[in-house]
């Protein structure tokens, strides 16, 4: 049976993928410095867990991890690599594909409700219909084969490009309606003069909150990873823990632990034990090693990974 290189299955090139487009001076476009940061903080982690930090990452991060899955998984698709065999590579593509799913609902919810800030002065139905039409646009971007330069500059000011966006939806929604003005609400000193903000705009921080927080989170979270040496005993506690599956099920069309890793509850158990041990304990001296930060208390978990020894 042929294995597969970690950096065969993520498809991880050396370093984060640079931007293509350029400026006007001939310059390429660049992210942000804590985007790069966060990027290469969450790359190592295991891309199960990819989900677990959808809610915390910036946007752009968001963005990038989305586009690199959807790259890497028409990758296996068209040029798998020499020897892998056939059922491997479609594990990898359906894992890609759920781990895609989810990460889009996110990105969706993100996209609407900066939207939808944007398009309060009209009626619910309406708003509704141009909140739809900027996902939808946006997420083809964000989805698209080829880079371009509104797709990449999603991965520069996320948060600005869904709002000029916005502004072009609703300027054709207000040309298309000039016969149904009761669906419209004006709202007293809206500006409409949008125009082609996107050179002024390139480099507009986001209105995510700083990256500070989220980078210590992901460096926790890389630290317990790296303290579990198997990669079996890992994917236990991820699929365990994170994934919600049980050690056994009596259904079995749903996936259970003992089946997948063909070992015994008593087994596992002591994976786990072994391992949440020595993810605790690397947790803690990273954090005394942290400047500034308080003493961990005694027995610290990594965040999201509870022992549930009572419950066994």
């Amino acid at each position: 049976m042929s294995s597969i290189t970690p950096s065969q299955e993520s498809g991880h090139p050396l370093g984060v993928r640079r931007l293509t487009s350029l400026r006007p001076n001939g310059e390429p476009y660049t992210r942000r410095a804590e985007i790069e940061t966060e990027i290469e903080k969450v790359f190592p982690v295991s891309r199960r867990s990819w989900p677990y930090l959808a809610d915390r990452v910036q946007n752009e991060t968001l963005v990038y991890l989305i586009r690199h899955l959807r790259r890497n998984t028409e990758g296996w698709r068209r040029r798998p690599s020499p020897g892998v065999p056939g059922y491997q590579i479609d594990a990898i593509v359906a894992e890609n594909e759920d781990i895609l799913g989810r990460l889009v609902l996110e990105f969706g919810k993100r996209t609407a409700r900066i939207s939808n800030r944007r398009a309060q002065s009209f009626s619910n139905v309406v708003r509704d219909e141009i909140v739809g039409q900027v996902q939808l646009e946006i997420l083809e971007l964000v989805l698209e084969e080829t880079p371009s330069r509104q797709g990449e500059y999603l991965e520069i000011s996320f948060a600005q490009a869904v709002r000029l966006r916005t502004a072009d939806v609703i300027r054709k929604q207000r040309a298309s309606s000039m016969g149904k003005r009761g669906e419209i609400v004006e709202t007293a000193g809206e500006d409409n003069n949008h125009g082609d903000e996107l050179e002024a705009v390139e480099r507009t921080p986001d209105d995510r909150p700083g990256p500070e927080e989220t980078v210590m989170q992901l460096e926790l979270i890389q630290k317990a990873y790296e303290a579990v040496k198997d990669p079996r005993h890992l994917e236990a506690i991820i699929l365990h823990y994170l994934e919600g599956w049980a050690f056994s099920e009596s259904d079995r069309s749903k996936p259970d632990l003992e089946r997948h890793f063909n070992k015994s509850r008593r087994q596992l158990q002591n994976w786990m034990n072994a391992s949440l041990k020595a993810m605790s304990e690397a947790c803690a001296v990273h954090a005394e090693r942290k400047p500034g930060r308080a003493q961990p208390e005694e027995n610290t978990q990594p965040q999201g990974l509870e022992k549930d020894n009572e419950r066994q």
